[in-house]
């Protein structure tokens, strides 16, 4: 098992995301078996972002972390 945290950067904040049990249901991942987790951080701002994955069980391997953002305020019109 392990705790998942992000921190992002220029609006500074740092955010809990739970453990890897939490996003099972509570169960321990098996021994040699794979997961895929999905999730929002809940429309965070910032320039850039850092995952940090805190193991507090076995030795599970990380294959891939993947984020995707979009730019704010991307209207032609100006902001009133």
């Amino acid at each position: 098992d392990f705790i998942i945290s992000a921190e992002t950067e220029n609006i500074d904040y740092n955010l809990q995301l739970g453990t890897l049990s939490d996003r099972l249901g509570g169960t321990q991942l098996e021994r040699g078996e794979d997961v895929s987790i999905r999730g929002r951080i809940g429309n965070r701002r910032g320039y850039g972002i850092q995952f940090t994955f805190n193991n507090t069980v076995g030795r599970p391997i990380i294959r891939a972390t993947e984020v995707q953002g979009a730019t704010t305020m991307r209207s032609t019109n100006k902001a009133i």
